[in-house]
Formats: C-alpha cells, sequence, structure tokens
C-alpha cells in the first residue's frame, strides 16, 4: 500500500496547513492531523517512502511530485502533528487519483 499526502502548491495564496519546501519539487515538512501523522509513523516504520500529490496550481498541474521517507513525527497538540521528512526525491509523475477538496490523503494499492 502507498501513501500519498496531497498538498497545496507552495504558491497557492491558500495553505490550510503549514508546510516547509526545500525547493519547487521537494517537501521538507508539514503540519497535518494526528491521524495523518500515525500514517506516516507507519510508514517510517514498515520502511516505506510517502509520495506527495502537489494540487494544481494556476498553469501548473497536479503531480506526484517527490517521494519522501519520514525522519520523525512531532505532536504540536492534541488536533496538529509535524511530519518531518528526509531522501526527497524529485518524481513529476501523473497522480494515480484526483482526491475530492479537502482531502489530505489517499492509499493506493
Amino acid at each position: 500500500m502507498k501513501l500519498y499526502i496531497v498538498v497545496h502548491h507552495q504558491q497557492d495564496p491558500s495553505q490550510p496547513w503549514s508546510n516547509s519546501w526545500i525547493d519547487e519539487e521537494r517537501l521538507a515538512a508539514i503540519q497535518t492531523t494526528p491521524a495523518i501523522g500515525n500514517l506516516c509513523k507507519a510508514a517510517r516504520s514498515l520502511g516505506d517512502s510517502v509520495f506527495v500529490h502537489r494540487c494544481q496550481w494556476g498553469d501548473t498541474a497536479h503531480t506526484i511530485c517527490c517521494s519522501v521517507r519520514v525522519l520523525r513525527v512531532e505532536a504540536i497538540d492534541r488536533s496538529t502533528a509535524v511530519v518531518r521528512f528526509t531522501d526527497a526525491r524529485v518524481l513529476n509523475l501523473t497522480p494515480p487519483l484526483s482526491p475530492v477538496p479537502g482531502q489530505n490523503f489517499y492509499v493506493v494499492p
């Protein structure tokens, strides 16, 4: 099972969560829900990469911009976690599906 996290394009002014990018394609960290933090912890314990689905913005199409490995997950409070990544690899692949508005992750077998 592959975990895909859905993030807004870094230039999109509407950002529901605070994310940190290394550059235009590689994600360094996200703020997210504790549930997604737990999914990321599970991926880390299995040694799995997590795939980053960057949403469409302007003329930029949605893409699987990179894969990352989970470095650590930390709770900020009861409703927010920070996930820090390592080993970000640029992919620029066509996403396996289009998430609905508000969907912030999906899993594909």
